[in-house]
């Protein structure tokens, strides 16, 4: 049996459909059963790209390079700004469904670092030449 890699599309667009079903399941559980009073509809971008991304369109490669690279850019931002901002920039930093009040300057980098490795994974996984070759 010959061994054939994995393919980058059909496994990031799995997890972002994943992804977006399990934040329409959270908005909606949690606005029919009152631990919430806001319906999120991000949930319908995450599964469009996520489709796109499982049937190789370019576009949501794009797309989704592009957003990456935002994050990234942002977390370098607050990584930079944060320690001289006066009141510390932040008062409470919500991560994983737990809520952090006046986050030490390490929690945050944690948190930043751990955003960044993401978005640098999604950048390094979708500009490689084999998903270059998927996706056309």
């Amino acid at each position: 049996m010959k061994y054939e890699s994995h393919d980058i599309g059909k496994i990031l667009g799995l997890l972002t459909l994943g992804g977006g079903i399990k934040e329409f399941l959270e908005s909606s559980l949690g606005m029919l059963f009152g631990a919430s009073q806001i319906l999120d509809f991000g949930f319908i971008f995450a599964i469009i790209v996520g489709i796109a991304l499982y049937y190789h369109k370019n576009w949501a490669r794009i797309l989704t390079l592009c957003l990456s690279y935002l994050g990234a850019v942002v977390c370098v931002i607050i990584g930079i700004v944060y320690p001289f901002h006066p009141s510390g920039m932040v008062s409470e930093v919500s991560f994983r469904g737990k809520i952090i009040e006046n986050p030490a300057l390490w929690k945050v980098y944690i948190i930043l670092v751990f955003a960044f490795l993401c978005f640098g994974l999604l950048i390094y996984f979708l500009r490689t030449e084999k998903a270059k070759k998927e996706f056309g």
